[in-house]
């Protein structure tokens, strides 16, 4: 119902999941080739918008919503989380190259996206995580951390990103 273009960029992301999801229940390998081109196009979006780190900062500009999901910190709409990477883009964005890797494989064509994968999952480690004191950072560096065994912020939603996140920063690297 918008009058204007809007991009809201993890679902962006969340399509690579589901096109990875629809190939595997249908088998639909017709479908999936002649969109490829798209899905590589979309792909190297992202791939261009990676800092120094190799990580992915928030898209800029009035037609991008960096949305995730109805909390507070995540709708998009925090101007503190201008700027430096968030930990949810860029776990998307690393199950995405999962998913574009397991697409590739399927239609037999040559890719980099397992190994995109990798340096992406080991620069969110590196970013995110902090294996000296447990610690590690569910957005920014600087906004909340949780450490094992016990969580800091007492809303649930939060609580089952966090560890949700935990899980994957943690065995990401």
């Amino acid at each position: 119902p918008m009058r204007k273009d809007m991009v809201i960029t993890s679902f962006s992301l969340h399509y690579f999941l589901a096109c990875e999801e629809y190939l595997r229940y249908s088998g639909d390998k017709e479908f999936l080739l002649a969109i490829y081109p798209k899905l590589e196009s979309v792909m190297s979006v992202f791939l261009n918008h990676t800092d120094g780190n190799g990580l992915i900062a928030p898209f800029t500009g009035s037609c991008y919503w960096n949305f995730y999901e109805w909390e507070p910190y995540l709708s998009g709409n925090d101007p503190t989380l201008a700027g430096a990477p968030h930990l949810v883009m860029n776990a998307l964005a690393s199950l995405a190259l999962a998913r574009m890797a397991d697409i590739s494989d399927a239609l037999g064509k040559t890719h980099r996206y397992r190994e995109l994968q990798t340096a992406m999952n080991k620069a969110i480690h590196a970013e995110f995580y902090m294996p000296e004191s447990g610690e590690g950072f569910d957005i920014l560096r600087h906004r909340a951390h949780f450490k094992p065994g016990k969580s800091d912020v007492e809303d649930k939603a939060h609580q089952r990103v966090v560890l949700v996140l935990r899980i994957w920063i943690v065995e990401a690297a």
